[in-house]
């Protein structure tokens, strides 16, 4: 007996000495996920490097390339996208428009002869429940609502194809969920994302169907995805921002119960998740030019924002800008740094924020209003691009009237691209100018 108890001693003493062995490994990972998570476990995530002189070296060519790298100016959750001669977008989330720069004309983009674009299961415009719209390398990739199936369209809109499910278990619901969204971007062959179905804002649900995980997928037909890493517990997943940039995909991630968050970039060619830890966790945004990283870094209680410009080559890091108000998103083009910021001018004004150009040597020269609600001119405005001469903004118009229906369809809105002259920018003087010659589908 006395033997037995002495055997069942040494044995809980080495269990200790193992468990303790571990952890020390478990930290070194830098898991993103809250520790002591409670209800069910996110998948495991690929390695985190925290300390940037321990950043894996790129080889393979970091310029921008139009055709496979995701655009600097567009945002995908917009649901537009440039493909050179012409823009692309989505209409009340449910059919595809294209706009001719050309013409300025407009149509939906079909491609079958004699459609009538009635049938939601017969006409090619109609992409029901999608969530955003991405050009890249001769094709358009959407997102649709079942089972969050990747699509590929061709410009004319003449070819489609579905490229499998995003998601690669078998969902189930249960109480306490709430609905479902996904967030992604395509960048150099894949597709980084991250989802929520049928998961919830509690622990013992949010990583439900492995949802709120970031996930890449490459664009291949036959290939399954990979986990890069899993959110912190209760962040909002609709705040995590992708930017692909040469060999990376720049990530922030939300903290729990913020819309700033910190600074991660997957590094495509070493398959490991590079952490700037140092630079902190009220990160708000970030894109990256000529070699050279540019964060904002919100001060709430200041109401005030500063900007750093990170050189990778010299690791040399410097104030940029200084903005009184908080910035969000951030975008850029070979001639100017577009952020989105609000401040105290705009309160009470039906401005949700404004669209603030700036040049690449810092002067500001214009702001440009943004209306999520409607304006004096009966529109919603929104941030589409920019190209090599325009800016330009998606609008919805709300029908009120037969007449006023130009696609001829069930719709509450129609939508119009409305665009400034980069030119006027610099002169200190812009007006918006609308493609207004609609071609009627009949």
């Amino acid at each position: 007996m006395v033997k037995k108890i002495k055997d069942l001693i040494i044995y809980v003493i080495i269990f200790c000495m193992l468990s303790a062995c571990s952890s020390p490994e478990a930290d070194d990972k830098e898991s993103i996920a809250n520790e002591g998570i409670k209800g069910i476990a996110p998948p495991k995530g690929c390695e985190i490097i925290n300390n940037i002189e321990e950043f894996n070296n790129i080889v393979y060519n970091q310029e921008y390339n139009k055709n496979t790298d995701a655009n600097t100016s567009f945002y995908v959750s917009n649901g537009s996208a440039d493909a050179g001669e012409g823009l692309y977008s989505v209409c009340s989330h449910d059919w595809l428009v294209y706009f001719d720069k050309n013409t300025g004309n407009s149509d939906l983009l079909c491609g079958k002869p004699d459609c009538e674009h009635t049938s939601q299961e017969e006409c090619n415009a109609a992409i029901f429940g999608s969530w955003g719209i991405q050009y890249y390398d001769g094709y358009l990739y959407t997102v649709e609502s079942d089972n969050f199936t990747l699509k590929r369209i061709s410009l004319d809109g003449s070819e489609e194809e579905k490229l499998g499910s995003l998601i690669s278990v078998n969902t189930i619901s249960t109480l306490g969920s709430s609905g479902c969204t996904i967030n992604w971007v395509i960048h150099r062959g894949y597709i980084y994302y991250c989802y929520a179905w049928n998961s919830g804002m509690t622990e013992d649900i949010y990583y439900l169907n492995n949802s709120n995980c970031i996930y890449r997928k490459s664009l291949d037909k036959n290939s399954g995805p990979e986990c890069i890493t899993a959110l912190p517990v209760l962040s909002y997943l609709y705040e995590c921002q992708f930017i692909g940039a040469g060999s990376y995909m720049y990530m922030i991630v939300p903290t729990e119960d913020e819309t700033m968050g910190r600074l991660y970039r997957h590094n495509m060619e070493s398959g490991k998740l590079e952490w700037f830890k140092e630079w902190g966790d009220e990160i708000s945004g970030v894109f990256v030019n000529n070699n050279k990283i540019y964060y904002s870094e919100n001060k709430r209680d200041e109401q005030k924002t500063k900007i750093y410009c990170y050189d990778i080559e010299t690791k040399e890091k410097n104030i940029f800008l200084e903005i009184n108000g908080l910035v969000g998103k951030m975008k850029h083009d070979n001639d100017f740094i577009y952020i989105t910021y609000t401040d105290d001018k705009i309160k009470n004004t039906k401005i949700s924020c404004n669209i603030g150009v700036w040049s690449w040597q810092g002067e500001h020269l214009a702001d440009i209003p943004i209306y999520n609600g409607l304006n004096e001119q009966r529109k919603i405005r929104l941030w589409a691009g920019t190209d090599d001469s325009k800016i330009y903004f998606k609008c919805k118009i709300p029908i009120e009237s037969e007449e006023e229906n130009i696609y001829g369809l069930r719709l509450t809105f129609n939508v119009v691209m409305e665009y400034v002259y980069k030119n006027d920018i610099l002169d200190g003087d812009y007006e918006f100018k609308e493609w207004k010659e609609i071609v009627k589908s009949s």
